[in-house]
């Protein structure tokens, strides 16, 4: 039942300039701990978010400041063969706490449940305090722990 804030508008990824969706990824990324300084290049972006088979249109949304025209937020959601993924979520800081993020995450849930998926998956830092309060509010549980070793760059 969450809806958007008022003068705040969602648009499919496939429908929003790709650049801007580009930008407005690597400044959320800033904010993603371990993904500060993230930049990737137009063709990097478009065929790694475009092009996978998990793509779709309508779990990929964009927030849109109808005012200003500017993207504030996303959300996306890969269709994948096992199920359905929580990729990313975020907002800028100056649109935070306005339930966008929510409102964003329940259209994308809801297709998916109406594609037959009963449960979504993803994960985040454990730091990430934001991540960890919207993934709450959701009722998300826990099922499993990962654990990531970096041992540095290979020797030469």
């Amino acid at each position: 039942d969450a809806r958007l804030p008022p003068g705040v508008a969602a648009i499919s990824a496939a429908d929003a300039d790709a650049d801007r969706v580009r930008l407005l990824d690597d400044a959320l990324r800033d904010d993603i701990p371990g993904t500060a300084g993230w930049r990737s290049t137009p063709a990097e972006f478009a065929a790694e978010t475009f092009d996978p088979p998990a793509f779709n249109p309508a779990t990929y949304l964009v927030a849109v400041d109808e005012g200003t025209g500017k993207y504030i937020g996303l959300v996306r959601i890969w269709m994948n063969r096992a199920g359905p993924r929580i990729g990313m979520f975020g907002v800028l800081r100056a649109h935070r706490r306005r339930g966008i993020t929510l409102a964003l995450l329940a259209r994308c849930l809801l297709t998916a449940r109406e594609a037959g998926h009963r449960t979504t998956t993803s994960e985040y830092d454990e730091t990430n305090d934001a991540s960890r309060g919207v993934f709450a509010r959701l009722g998300a549980r826990q099922t499993g722990t990962t654990m990531e070793l970096a041992t540095g760059p290979p020797a030469a």
